[in-house]
């Protein structure tokens, strides 16, 4: 559960949203999806259709009655560094392995 609270912090954070955004323009209006809904969503391995999907992210994870489209999610989506997912899966690994206990 630690681990899930560190990756929370790391995606949440403001240097995060600096650092992994394509100009420096992006991500600064309070949209939907805004910059975490976005991770969050390109992490949680989507199985529907794309509408429903970002309905239910928008639903679920930001507590937001209202519907964001498809559109401005692809749109959204090219705004963020595919870096992003590299240091994430990076942080994981390291917090993961981080106790010494792990069986060869």
């Amino acid at each position: 559960m630690a681990i899930l609270k560190d990756l929370q912090k790391v995606i949440s954070s403001d240097d995060s949203k600096r650092v992994y955004r394509q100009r420096e323009q992006d991500f600064t209006r309070h949209r939907v999806p805004a910059f975490v809904g976005l991770v969050v969503s390109q992490i949680n391995l989507m199985s529907r259709s794309l509408s429903v999907e970002v309905s239910r992210l928008v639903e679920r994870f930001l507590g937001i009655g209202r519907d964001c489209s498809k559109q401005a999610f692809s749109q959204c989506r090219r705004k963020l560094r595919a870096e992003a997912f590299t240091a994430l899966r990076q942080r994981l690994v390291e917090q993961f392995y981080a106790d010494g206990e792990c069986r060869k």
